[in-house]
């Protein structure tokens, strides 16, 4: 998102979808790797304002003035250092903050599922046999094309 706001005719256009989409019932997703991105955009307040949820990864090389005005609690911001205990013992994890102050580590980790990620996958080579063995087992493809591995 970061190098597309900075063109003058895409930030006004990325203004106006924080703050007409929602009143549309419809989402804008956008990501920035680095938080003082927004703020040399000027686009702070305008997201702070209309994103009803935010997402902060762990950034062990991450500065506090960065995130000075998401209103980070301590506990927020130990999680985004890693130095909280559930930072370091989970695999794959998020903060996910919302607009009211309320905030959630997510455990984001998807490896539980083993075999059965599979069904995600989306390449070429998933998809081909996916449909091979549809056509050759009919309902009971499903239980062989997760046994496949992958």
């Amino acid at each position: 998102t970061e190098p597309v706001v900075r063109h003058p005719i895409f930030r006004a256009y990325f203004m106006q979808m924080l703050q007409e989409y929602r009143k549309r019932s419809a989402a804008v997703i956008s990501a920035f790797q680095r938080p003082e991105a927004i703020i040399q955009a000027g686009l702070g307040e305008a997201i702070r304002g209309q994103a009803q949820t935010t997402f902060f990864f762990q950034n062990p090389q991450a500065q506090e003035r960065e995130y000075a005005d998401w209103g980070l609690t301590e506990r927020e911001w130990l999680y985004i250092k890693g130095k909280l205990p559930q930072s370091r013992a989970l695999h794959r994890s998020v903060l996910m903050k919302k607009a009211t102050g309320e905030s959630i580590i997510l455990d984001t980790d998807l490896r539980p599922l083993g075999n059965l990620l599979r069904i995600y996958y989306s390449d070429e080579q998933s998809r081909a046999l996916a449909t091979k063995l549809m056509e050759q087992n009919g309902p009971d493809w499903l239980a062989l094309y997760l046994d496949a591995g992958g």
